[in-house]
This record gives C-alpha cells, sequence and structure tokens, in this order.
C-alpha cells in the first residue's frame, strides 16, 4: 500500500502498533521516521501525497465540533514533530498548517494551542526564507501569548 503512494519504505523498518483496546482505534506507525532522516530528495516523496488524501477524509468525515478533531491536530503536530530539523522538515509545514486551520476553527481565538502551534510555522517558515510570512505568524502568535500570560496572572 506505501509503493502505491510513492513511498520508497524498507518493510522491516516500518512498525504497526496495535491500540490496547482494539475499540479505540489507535493504531499508530512510524512510517514517516522511516525516511525522516534520509538524505536522498525523493525518500518522503509520498507524504504529501498521503498527507493530501488523510486531510481529504478528515474534512469529508469529521462534522465541525467533533471531539475527534483533537486527535487529527495531535497527529498532525506529531508528524511535523518528526520531521523538523530534518533534510525534510519543509514537509512538517503542511502538517502544522493543517492542525492550525483545525485549531483556528475548533478552539477559541485566544487558545494557548494555537499560539504554540503559530509558533512552530514560524520557526519552519523563517527557515525557508519566508519572512513576511513568518512575521505575520509571529504577530499572532505574540497576541496569543499576551491572552496566555493574562490566564497565568489571574
Amino acid at each position: 500500500a506505501l509503493a502505491d503512494l510513492g513511498l520508497d519504505v524498507p518493510a522491516d523498518r516500518v512498525q504497526l502498533e496495535r491500540p490496547a483496546n482494539p475499540e479505540h482505534g489507535d493504531w499508530s506507525t512510524n512510517v514517516v521516521m522511516a525516511n525522516a532522516w534520509s538524505t536522498d530528495p525523493a525518500a518522503m516523496d509520498g507524504v504529501a501525497a498521503l498527507f493530501g488524501e488523510s486531510r481529504r477524509l478528515c474534512e469529508q468525515s469529521l462534522a465541525a465540533g467533533d471531539p475527534l478533531w483533537e486527535i487529527v491536530v495531535n497527529t498532525c503536530l506529531a508528524a511535523g514533530y518528526a520531521i523538523w530539523y530534518t533534510p525534510h522538515e519543509p514537509l512538517s509545514e503542511q502538517f502544522w498548517g493543517f492542525a492550525l486551520d483545525i485549531q483556528r476553527r475548533e478552539l477559541p481565538p485566544d487558545h494557548p494551542n494555537i499560539g504554540a502551534t503559530v509558533s512552530l510555522l514560524t520557526g519552519v517558515l523563517n527557515n525557508l526564507g519566508r519572512g513576511g510570512e513568518a512575521e505575520q505568524l509571529i504577530r499572532e502568535s505574540i497576541d496569543g501569548s499576551v491572552g496566555d500570560f493574562r490566564e497565568v496572572a489571574d
């Protein structure tokens, strides 16, 4: 199935973890990490297609307000972290961008998680030489952080 998506990952490097309780459906895999440190530019070619299809299915299947969106956000954040500071770091923008889109729709605008995700995206955009976009996200992050500090002070 991975080869159909253009992912060339040796089967002996892929792990699939079954959930402790099958009703939870929290399967996990290390597919992204299996190629994250490869210096081959094509090592992660299929990840964008896999992510795009996953995003499409989530948007098609989950309604606004569905508590499963939190799982989608956490999965996207984890995927971005998995390739952060690797040769394939630019892919983390897709993962973290989708997480931010969901957070902005599902959370109150001053929620601290939005500020944290904006900060992650700022770093990636800066590393990619997209300073103007990074500056806008920095401003958003600062605005979110001010709300965080007010909550702590109260």
